[in-house]
């Protein structure tokens, strides 16, 4: 009986602290730093690469660059959010991941 109630005390202590930061990933309308952005960006090209082609980037390909973030940097990240992002799209991927 003891380890239910502590069980319960820890997941509310839990729902607690993380849902003043839960609510404000719920504003669609609205986004956050420059740094949102840009992890948007790069979720969504995952998932439009994921999409068209089957498989993951190994570069960005933007303007004629090619920049080898994906294959240094988030290595599993992005990828896994391309694949929540068939189910929700890139924005709400974000979204979700972060909480």
């Amino acid at each position: 009986m003891k380890t239910l109630r502590m069980s319960a005390l820890i997941v509310g202590a839990v729902v607690v602290a993380l849902l003043p930061v839960a609510l404000l990933l719920f504003r669609t309308t609205t986004g956050f730093t420059s740094d949102w952005y840009n992890n948007l960006w790069m979720t969504g090209y995952f998932w439009k690469h994921l999409s068209v082609h089957h498989t993951f980037p190994y570069v960005f390909n933007a303007d004629q660059v090619g920049i080898g973030f994906p294959v240094f940097y988030g290595a599993l990240l992005y990828p896994s959010m391309a694949v929540l992002g068939l189910v929700t799209g890139p924005n709400w991927a974000l979204r979700l991941t972060c909480i």
